[in-house]
């Protein structure tokens, strides 16, 4: 469309210069400068998203978080973008230097900064009341928990999540399949129970659908709030 618009624009200065009646070769030439502003707003249009960011930018972004953050899911990466967004247009905005990848590295430190608050939290929690904590055991190629914990036989897989908006049930898919993934990597024994998920949620809730998924896989969902409370949500109770 754009280069269509700039060929017109480039046939009516053409058509001008040919033209012996002036009226007309005027005429022509203000179809000529009509198309090129025409297609310089076009070119505005194509680079620039609804949200004041280049698109060239904007995939920069999405490049940025497959490669930052591979295992994070569609909805966190999602997040992450928008972050960097918010951190490039205010960084921009400000005169900083900033690309789209630093940005995103940036957005990234700070989504796992919290995680790791609230794992933190989490873990603290299950100490005092007298769980053993301990983080996975990292398998290249497999999916793992962010906490193990254990009590008399009990185990837990606990997957802790934080973001911008409510989180669907590909998360409660995935928390499940990630207590699956311990009972792979650490098979139970005779006394063993079955590892159960848990899901800790910080400052971020779960959709309706989401919720009720939970409650009918029997997913332990626990959430820390903001003063730093352990608040058991649904699912079986862990104190």
């Amino acid at each position: 469309m754009r280069t269509g618009l700039a060929c017109l624009a480039s046939a009516s200065l053409v058509l001008a210069s040919a033209e012996e009646h002036e009226a007309i070769g005027t005429a022509l030439v203000g179809a000529a400068i009509a198309f090129g502003l025409a297609a310089a707003f076009f070119d505005r249009v194509l680079e620039v998203s609804t949200t004041g960011v280049k698109l060239a930018d904007l995939r920069a972004l999405k490049e940025a978080a497959e490669r930052t953050v591979p295992s994070a899911t569609p909805d966190e990466k999602e997040d992450l973008i928008e972050e960097g967004k918010e951190i490039l247009v205010s960084k921009r905005s400000a005169g900083e230097p900033i690309t789209p990848d630093l940005a995103l590295r940036e957005a990234s430190v700070s989504w796992l900064r919290n995680g790791l608050a609230v794992e933190m939290h989490f873990a603290s929690w299950l100490v005092e009341h007298g769980w053993s904590v301990k983080q996975s055991e990292r398998v290249v190629g497999a999916a793992q928990p962010d906490l193990i914990a254990t009590r008399n036989g009990q185990r837990l897989a606990i997957e802790v999540k934080t973001g911008r908006r409510p989180l669907g049930v590909d998360v409660v898919r995935q928390v499940i399949g990630l207590a699956a993934s311990v009972e792979a990597v650490e098979p139970r024994s005779t006394t063993d129970e079955e590892v159960l998920p848990v899901l800790v949620l910080g400052e971020v809730d779960l959709t309706k659908e989401a919720a009720v998924v939970a409650s009918h896989e029997r997913l332990s969902v626990y959430s820390l709030e903001a003063d730093d409370r352990i608040l058991h949500r649904s699912g079986p109770d862990l104190a």
